[in-house]
C-alpha cells in the first residue's frame, strides 16, 4: 500500500550546500552557537564556520589545485573540532587521495 503526505511537497532549494549555508537564509547571527558537541561543549559559532570553511577551501586550492566543478569526498570524525585526520578524495583523473589533518591546508 502507498501512502501520501496530505501536506504540500516541500520546495527544496537548487543550491549545493556551501552556498546555502554561505546565504544564510535565515539571517543567522555571526556569533550565534551553531554546532555544539554535548561531550565536550566545545562549540563553533556561525561565523566561525563560515571562516573555518574558507579556510579549509583555500587550503584544499593551494595544497591540490581544487578548481571549480571538481568534486570531493570528505570523511572525517563527527565532532565540533576534529584533532583526527581528514581523507580527501580528488575524484578525477588524478584519482588522488591523501590524508590530511584540517589545520594543514591553512
Amino acid at each position: 500500500m502507498i501512502f501520501q503526505s496530505s501536506d504540500p511537497e516541500p520546495i527544496y532549494p537548487v543550491v549545493d550546500i556551501y552556498n546555502y549555508f554561505e546565504s544564510n537564509p535565515c539571517n543567522v547571527p555571526p556569533g550565534k552557537r551553531v554546532f555544539v558537541d554535548p561531550v565536550t561543549e566545545a562549540y563553533l559559532t556561525f561565523g566561525q564556520f563560515q571562516l573555518e570553511t574558507k579556510h579549509f577551501a583555500a587550503g584544499l586550492q593551494d595544497t591540490f589545485n581544487f578548481q571549480p566543478r571538481d568534486v570531493l569526498a570528505i570523511f572525517s570524525c563527527n565532532q565540533v573540532n576534529s584533532s583526527s585526520h581528514v581523507t580527501v578524495d580528488r575524484m578525477d583523473a588524478s584519482d588522488r587521495e591523501a590524508n590530511v589533518h584540517p589545520r594543514r591546508l591553512r
